[in-house]
């Protein structure tokens, strides 16, 4: 089902409706960047803060175009049924979101026919919870006319703005000493610093009277009608006002909507690469993301319990030589349980067009169910995010752990002209492939026990100024470095307070002084 803002309100229904009884949900996200610059590169020795460093900045500054999400019910007969959702969302347009795309970005999502009207004029509005909180506390702020009266009185200058607001007011006052009718239009098409005049006139000279600005064609300018309400009309008139207030609210919230959902839900969330979803997710949803990756992982395991990284199952497996995810579909889905697509669901019947966020929802649900069917989602794997090109894998819900297979060692200070041939022949005939950290660094793996064959590969070799280590010693030199850096960081926050305590003290003493000195 393919979702915009004109059919937002009916999709986020059903989704409400069949969430609750989902086996799982599968998504997937289609952003304007995954890359911000060099900096941002994943590399082998990136950890779960590093890697979170790099792709925190890529979430924060790229935005979300399509977010597929795709609902999976299991039968009793052990078929599942598959209702994908393709979301075309949008920044809401005063949320101050910068939206920011590179000509290669835009020249891939072009090559895969994506609907870039659709995107920006069909899109559905969206905050993220943050923002959402403000402006539901605005609006259940002080009412309108109390507002009003806090404001600065509005004094005119303007001779025809002068003449305007008089008329309106003698026309005011004849309507009020009649006693007729309940409402009467006082000032035609007029901008809103004479209706604020008037709003703050009528509001002294009639406080029993009700002030009312109407939408015209114009949207700069509105009418102005006063209503004459008994006590009980103005009450019913002020709930609904706050009813409306909140509408609006909601409206804005948009797409936010169904993140709440997916958190109420707490079903199995898969995806494919998923800790990018996760990332642009909480950043666009949830709000500014934290400064590091231990409490971004606490924060989306309470949102999202247990997740599934179809990537992750299918590297760790070795069943596939390749695990992009439409040749992985390709080679589960004959393997999964039946799935049929209900009446209303059927965009992807025939097939689909990968790139397409509810498409791939579709197909990574698809590819978890084969590769589950195969006994490859393993326990050991649940909530565990693959890190393209790293040793480690991300554990959402504890330590981060050693991925890669093999003997692993680290090979650093080497002279950055160094190719991968030179490194490899370091180690004479071993079976060795790397894994780059950058110019001067990188792991070396070799198959499992080779240790010693690698101690006596590297015995008499004039390595010079290299460093050659086994990864257990590697990792105890990292903490014990990352150890001395919070140290150094904590000792350094400490003394900047004392001098500022001791420049305040000095300063204070030093006015004292010149108080006693005046006297």
């Amino acid at each position: 089902m393919e979702v915009t803002n004109e059919n937002f309100e009916a999709a986020l229904t059903q989704l409400e409706a069949i969430l609750p009884t989902a086996s799982f949900v599968a998504i997937d996200e289609e952003m304007t960047g995954i890359r911000v610059d060099k900096s941002t590169d994943p590399t082998g020795g990136d950890n779960g803060q590093s890697r979170y460093q790099k792709m925190a900045r890529v979430a924060s500054h790229f935005n979300i175009m399509q977010f597929g999400v795709c609902v999976f019910h299991k039968e009793e007969s052990g078929s599942y049924i598959a209702r994908p959702f393709n979301f075309y969302i949008f920044p809401e347009e005063n949320s101050g979101v910068v939206v920011s795309m590179g000509s290669n970005t835009a020249a891939f999502h072009r090559t895969h026919k994506f609907d870039f009207n659709k995107w920006v004029y069909g899109g559905i509005p969206f905050v993220h919870q943050a923002r959402y909180d403000a402006m539901a506390a605005h609006a259940a702020t002080t009412p309108a006319k109390e507002q009003q009266s806090d404001r600065k009185k509005v004094v005119l200058t303007r001779e025809d703005d002068i003449t305007f607001t008089q008329t309106a007011l003698d026309k005011m006052k004849a309507w009020a000493e009649s006693g007729e009718g309940k409402e009467m239009e006082i000032a035609p098409s007029c901008n809103g610093f004479l209706r604020r005049f008037l709003h703050q006139e009528i509001e002294e000279l009639y406080p029993d009277m009700v002030t009312e600005s109407r939408d015209t064609e114009d949207k700069w300018r509105k009418t102005l009608w006063v209503l004459r309400l008994t006590e009980e009309e103005k009450q019913t008139r002020l709930e609904e006002k706050e009813k409306e207030k909140k509408r609006e609210v909601e409206a804005k919230a948009g797409f936010l909507r169904v993140f709440w959902l997916l958190c109420q839900c707490k079903k199995p969330i898969v995806g494919h690469n998923l800790m990018y979803d996760l990332l642009f997710m909480c950043s666009h949803f949830q709000g500014p993301l934290p400064g590091t990756v231990e409490q971004w992982k606490e924060q989306v395991h309470s949102l999202m319990p247990l997740i599934w990284d179809t990537k992750m199952l299918s590297v760790s497996s070795g069943a596939y030589p390749d695990t992009m995810l439409e040749k992985l579909y390709e080679s589960c889905k004959d393997k999964a349980p039946a799935i049929t697509v209900p009446e209303g669901f059927e965009r992807y019947t025939a097939g689909g067009g990968f790139h397409e966020a509810g498409y791939d929802a579709y197909v990574t649900g698809v590819a978890f169910l084969g590769m589950e069917a195969s006994g490859q989602a393993l326990e050991t794997l649940r909530n565990t995010c693959y890190m393209m090109r790293s040793i480690f894998a991300l554990r959402l819900d504890g330590e981060d752990e050693v991925f890669e297979k093999g003997c692993v060692w680290h090979v650093s200070d080497f002279p950055a002209e160094f190719a991968t041939s030179d490194i490899l022949g370091l180690f004479g005939d071993l079976k060795c492939h790397l894994r780059w950290i950058n110019d001067t660094s990188a792991f070396a793996v070799f198959p499992d026990g080779s240790d010693d064959a690698v101690r006596s590969a590297l015995a008499g070799k004039p390595i010079g100024e290299m460093g050659t280590v086994p990864l257990a010693k590697y990792l105890e030199m990292e903490k014990e470095r990352e150890k001395e850096a919070k140290e150094k960081a904590e000792r350094e926050i400490r003394e900047a307070a004392e001098r500022a305590a001791e420049k305040a003290t000095a300063e204070k003493k030093e006015k004292e002084e010149g108080g006693k000195k005046a006297e």
